[in-house]
């Protein structure tokens, strides 16, 4: 386990790397810290981690939650499909009958456009302009389906466009394929 004082001499020994680190009151600090080694770093509003915590509060669960919720990559549209299904999940779950009913729920904040001890609202409200108009819209279970499959596989989730431009930017292969062999091309002679 790292002390504090050995993080940023661990950080400076590895290559350049992603770091997804949770928000809270010295993230922006260590960000900054990361960032002028030459990482680049993400982070993560804690309501997008907490969907990924498995179990009680201890630092190996909250890092794999973080490392989770870090590699989720969405683009705003489904970012902010994300912070709907987020929010209204103690509603489906029947656990009240309004998302700002829900104590530990920063949708309180974010309808009050109000900080609070836990939720910085201006992301948010950035990104939307109106937090009631989120929660107002009518959902389909569609459109949360990406969430849940994003949630179990930890994939990117975006529209074919979006995911091509991550594709070509990363070298990479992000979007699912065809299970299975592939078809053996017939020997045209």
């Amino acid at each position: 386990m790292l002390r504090r004082a050995q993080v940023l001499e661990f950080f400076a020994g590895l290559p350049t790397c992603f770091v997804g680190k949770e928000a809270c009151g010295s993230a922006h600090y260590w960000a900054r810290e990361l960032q002028a080694l030459g990482h680049e770093v993400r982070l993560i509003p804690p309501q997008c981690v907490q969907p990924f915590v498995k179990t009680n509060k201890y630092d190996a669960a909250d890092a794999e939650a973080i490392s989770k919720a870090s590699a989720v990559v969405m683009n705003e549209t489904h970012l902010m499909n994300a912070i709907c299904y987020v929010s209204i999940n103690p509603v489906r779950a029947g656990l009240v009958s309004r998302a700002q009913d829900w104590p530990w729920s920063g949708v309180r904040a974010h309808l009050a456009s109000f900080d609070d001890r836990l939720t910085s609202v201006q992301p948010v409200l950035y990104g939307t302009g109106d937090f009631a108009a989120i929660l107002d819209q009518p959902r389909a279970a569609a459109s949360h389906e990406p969430m849940r499959r994003a949630e179990v596989t930890g994939g990117p989730v975006g529209d074919c466009e979006y995911l091509d431009q991550l594709e070509a930017r990363l070298g990479r292969q992000l979007q699912p394929q065809r299970r299975g062999r592939k078809q053996m091309s017939p020997d045209v002679d």
